[in-house]
This record gives structure tokens, C-alpha cells and sequence, in this order.
């Protein structure tokens, strides 16, 4: 790719606790959890055709909450350098603030965002689109309530590109929302196995059609 093509990306907008961590379980198995959620993102990628996958946490917390972020993004990176992944951190949302890494540096933002997080993706998403296509928006959340504001208030028509929803820890919200029973990144895992095993699945019909 030359440096004057444009990006394709997927985006993932991930909540910290309840969603992606708990602040009980084991380090070390947490850990193999987060190199399978690289290797599901990194399928999802390829999935939808991307050069790239930026990963951005998004939570309403903001009580010390970015060191907590920046401990799992250090945990992320080591497996995404492990696996080669075309992952790359985006800013990372905690209550109206956010953070992003430039010159290998943690910058901190000097401008409020808003709490509410549908908005935030939009916003995020239409910055983004200025440099690079945005092919897919992923958004997960333990929280029932952030997916259904998301869905009633047409956010996904908004952003204007493919979307999903996924919710670790419930059972089947909406059609639009791919759920797990398990907890946690383990939760949020499952979630993805789903959409990507789907996804493939729709892929080889689509394929299988046109062949015939």
C-alpha cells in the first residue's frame, strides 16, 4: 500500500468493567483471554477486508480509571506485537475525557467530550473518516441501557457504515445486539466467535451463489 492510500478500518469501541475486565479475576488468565480477543479482532479484519483495527475503550468511569486503561492497553500491545495483529490504539474515553498515544507518548485531552456514548462514537468515527474509510463500527457494552439508546436513537443509521452491537453477560437483547451468557472479556470473546463464525458463514453463501 502506498502512503497515499487511504486506510480501511474497522473501528471497536470497547467498555472497561463489566465488559472487558473485572477487578477479581486472575491476571494470568485474563491475559490469555486478551490474546484471543487480538486473534478474534484480527479475524474480524481480515473478515471485513480492513488494512487496520483501532480499539478504543469507552466508559462513563472517571474515577482513576485511566491507569487501569493504560495497564490493558500495555497487556493488548504485548500480544498484538506477539501476533503480528494490524491493531493500533485509537483515543480511549473515560467519563468527558479522553487520552491518545502520539510519539509513544500518553496525551491527555484538554477538551470535555460528552458522557453519552452513541454520540462519542459518532464523533469519533466522523474524525477518523477524515483520514481513512471506515468500513465497520463495532460497539461492546455489559450495559443494556448504552445498546438500546444506540438502537432508538438511530446511531447506526447515522454513522452511516456497517455496525454491530455486542453485550457480554445477557441473554438475546435485539437482533441487532450478538449476546454471551459469560462474563467479561470472556463474555466479550464469545460475542465475537459468534459474529465472526456468522459472518464467514454468510461469506461462503454469498460465494457458493455466485459460483453456481
Amino acid at each position: 500500500m502506498s502512503s497515499k492510500e487511504v486506510k480501511k478500518t474497522v473501528v471497536f469501541f470497547c467498555d472497561l468493567c463489566g465488559t472487558f475486565i473485572d477487578f477479581t479475576t486472575k491476571k494470568e488468565k485474563t491475559n490469555s483471554e486478551i490474546e484471543k480477543l487480538v486473534l478474534n479482532l484480527e479475524r474480524l479484519r481480515e473478515i471485513k477486508n480492513a488494512d487496520e483495527v483501532i480499539f478504543s475503550f469507552l466508559t462513563s468511569d472517571d474515577h482513576n480509571v485511566s491507569s487501569v486503561i493504560k495497564d490493558q492497553m500495555a497487556i493488548l500491545n504485548t500480544y498484538i506485537k506477539l501476533n503480528k495483529a494490524n491493531i493500533i490504539f485509537g483515543k480511549q474515553f473515560y467519563g468527558k475525557n479522553y487520552f491518545e498515544i502520539k510519539h509513544n507518548e500518553y496525551v491527555d485531552s484538554k477538551e470535555e467530550t460528552t458522557r453519552f456514548k452513541s454520540q462519542t462514537i459518532y464523533d469519533y468515527k466522523n474524525e477518523l473518516s477524515k483520514e481513512k474509510e471506515v468500513v465497520f463500527v463495532a460497539f461492546a457494552d455489559d450495559y443494556q441501557l448504552e445498546l438500546d439508546l444506540f438502537l432508538e436513537l438511530n446511531y447506526g443509521e447515522k454513522i452511516g457504515v456497517d455496525y454491530q452491537l455486542f453485550s457480554p453477560e445477557t441473554g438475546k437483547i435485539k437482533d441487532e445486539v450478538i449476546s454471551s451468557p459469560l462474563k467479561y472479556i470472556y463474555g466479550l470473546n464469545d460475542c465475537l466467535n459468534i459474529y465472526n463464525d456468522k459472518y464467514k458463514e454468510k461469506i461462503k453463501v454469498i460465494t457458493l451463489d455466485i459460483a453456481i
